[in-house]
C-alpha cells in the first residue's frame, strides 16, 4: 500500500505544482490541494490509529479512504485535466494551421 499512498502524494503534489505554474483554472490548483490534504489527513489518522496489535474502527477507514477512494479520485480527476488540456491543446494547434493558410 506504501506504493500507492507514495504515488498518488507524489501526482497530486506534481498536479498542483504544475497547475500553479501553468497557470491552470483555479479549480485544478484546489481541487488538487484538497484531495492532497485528504490524502495526507487520512494517512495521518491511520498512521496513528493503528498498531501491532490491530486498527481501530476510525483508523480502518482511513486506510481504505487513504488506500483506495482518494487514489481513485485523483487518478479520475488527473485524467480528465489532463484530457481537458489535451483537447484544448488541439484546438489551438488546428486554429493556427488553418489561420496560416
Amino acid at each position: 500500500m506504501r506504493i500507492v499512498w507514495f504515488a498518488t502524494l507524489w501526482g497530486l503534489w506534481s498536479c498542483w505544482l504544475l497547475a500553479q505554474h501553468l497557470r491552470a483554472p483555479a479549480a485544478v490548483t484546489r481541487v488538487s490541494a484538497g484531495l492532497l490534504l485528504a490524502e495526507v489527513g487520512a494517512l495521518l489518522v491511520h498512521g496513528f490509529g493503528c498498531t501491532e496489535g490491530g486498527c481501530n474502527a476510525g483508523a480502518a477507514v482511513a486506510g481504505s479512504l487513504a488506500s483506495v477512494d482518494v487514489p481513485a479520485l485523483a487518478t479520475v480527476f488527473l485524467a480528465v485535466v489532463v484530457g481537458r488540456e489535451w483537447v484544448r491543446a488541439r484546438r489551438a494547434s488546428l486554429q493556427t494551421t488553418s489561420g496560416t493558410r
